[in-house]
């Protein structure tokens, strides 16, 4: 099964959720989003978002959706995390 990944395009569109402040793709945010306490390995993710409402990570679900983006929810990198498709 083939992937998408986020591109500039749903970049621009996830900025319009969020705005700047609440989204990155800092080398040291993506590292530390890439692990956790569990034995999976490692993968850095495109981008990290910090939505603050039901409508935002809807609207942002629905977008990774439409272009086949996986999203991996992550807490406080306990090694609850589950990735849907």
């Amino acid at each position: 099964m083939e992937y998408g990944k986020v591109t500039d395009r749903e970049l621009g569109s996830i900025r319009k959720i969020v705005g700047s402040e609440r989204m990155s793709v800092g080398e040291s945010v993506l590292d530390l989003h890439s692990k956790d306490e569990s034995f999976h390995q490692r993968h850095k993710p495109d981008l990290v978002v910090w939505p603050l409402s039901a409508e935002e990570i809807s609207r942002i679900l629905n977008l990774a959706d439409e272009n086949r983006i996986p999203v991996t929810p992550w807490g406080a990198g306990t090694s609850l995390e589950k990735a849907f498709s």
